[in-house]
């Protein structure tokens, strides 16, 4: 167990540092995460106002680099002496060969949805270790967007599109060795889900999918 003093409010991206190459092949291989710190009085917008939240979903986007063979099909090893060299030359391209969320595919669609009913108020953490994203509301938009992860600055309003940056990896003034946190995450939170709204009032249901 790690104990450390919360300083700062906000979101943080975490991942383990070995040293040299082993370090950005432990962040695509998915060893990494998010920690949110709150502000003891809440989260605000720029004018004190105290904002509510229904729902906080964390969603974690990583990018994959898997090596292919001869026949041109992805390769399954066993041996790390064989997966290192060739994942590493793929990475240096910083062209990935699956991006997903969650660590796999289709861990967000169908029975695994984030679920929200229409007026509810979610909070949505995003986190990408390793490459800049860009998510998109289709239909809709985030009330109030930290588009930076940090709670004491005044958030963005109504945007529809925000940029997920990743930072250099600069290891913060702490005792500990690891894990390493850098500011690369980005908290959305959002009620008028256009999408959502529209897909009750045809279906009539009790719920939707964001």
């Amino acid at each position: 167990m790690l104990r450390w003093k919360a300083t700062r409010a906000g979101v943080f991206l975490y991942h383990c540092a070995p040293g040299g190459s082993m370090t950005p092949l432990h962040v695509i291989s998915g060893m990494s995460g998010a920690v949110m710190v709150l502000p003891r009085e809440g989260l605000r917008d720029k004018t004190g106002k105290l904002l509510h939240y229904d729902r906080i979903y964390y969603i974690g986007e990583n990018d994959f680099y898997v090596p292919r063979g001869d026949d041109g099909k992805f390769q399954s090893v066993t041996d790390a002496s064989d997966y290192f060299p060739k994942t590493l030359e793929l990475m240096r391209k910083l062209v990935p060969t699956h991006v997903v969320f969650e660590g796999k595919v289709g861990a967000l669609t169908g029975k695994n949805a984030l679920q929200a009913k229409v007026g509810e108020t979610v909070l949505i953490v995003h986190s990408q270790a390793n490459r800049d994203s860009r998510p998109h509301l289709i239909g809709g938009h985030g009330d109030y967007v930290w588009e930076t992860g940090k709670f004491h600055n005044p958030p963005e309003k109504d945007l529809e599109t925000w940029f997920i940056r990743v930072e250099a990896r600069e290891q913060l003034s702490t005792p500990f060795v690891n894990p390493v946190f850098t500011s690369t995450s980005i908290t959305c939170l959002s009620k008028r889900w256009n999408w959502a709204h529209w897909r009750i009032s045809r279906s009539k249901a009790s719920g939707t999918t964001i």
